[in-house]
């Protein structure tokens, strides 16, 4: 008798309610800065998410910072493709930014991921201490702190609050090999 593949799981859209946003950190060069976040589904089923989350900047008191966001599927060196990503239920609540371990490159099963990438340069520029999301298919907005001890006012965004914005993932983005350039020899 032939096995029968494994059918993926069958999972309902996710609400704001059942979802947890953790900031892992910023990277970035040459005047690019690229945040990286992690969903975790803490309700008791699983749920899906597909396709791109809407962002607001917020400074410390809340309040919105100009915010331009564009949908993308490919930032500095990673790309991703708007897949349905499936957030397994009961998973562990965010401990805080200092206790997040460093994600591998492929990420953690049952978790989605989110990369946000702008400038550090082009003025007008502001310090967002909180962004706030909007995911696929779900109401409401979920507020991530963005504070840490290299950042304590939040990170420095510029070109008046314009984003490139991946989809949520499954794993970390792909990131394109550039092979290197061939020097002359003499």
């Amino acid at each position: 008798m032939a096995a029968t593949p494994t059918s993926p799981i069958a999972a309902a859209a996710c609400t704001s309610s059942q979802l947890q946003i953790a900031y892992l950190g910023l990277s970035g060069g040459a005047g690019n800065i690229e945040l990286e976040f992690e969903v975790r589904n803490t309700g008791s089923v699983a749920c899906e998410l597909t396709g791109w989350p809407r962002v607001q900047l917020l400074n410390a008191a809340g309040d919105p910072l100009p915010t331009l966001w564009t949908q993308t599927t490919s930032i500095m060196a990673a790309s991703a493709q708007p897949v349905p990503v499936v957030l397994l239920p009961g998973l562990p609540p965010m401990p805080g930014f200092a206790a997040i371990p460093t994600p591998s490159s492929q990420g953690v099963a049952g978790y989605a991921y989110i990369w946000i990438a702008g400038d550090d340069v082009l003025s007008p520029c502001e310090n967002a201490a909180e962004v706030g999301f909007s995911l696929p298919g779900t109401t409401g907005t979920i507020t991530v702190d963005l504070i840490e001890s290299s950042f304590p006012s939040g990170p420095t965004l510029c070109s008046d609050g314009s984003l490139d914005v991946l989809p949520v993932a499954a794993s970390w983005p792909v990131i394109e090999q550039v092979p290197p350039t061939p020097t002359a020899t003499k």
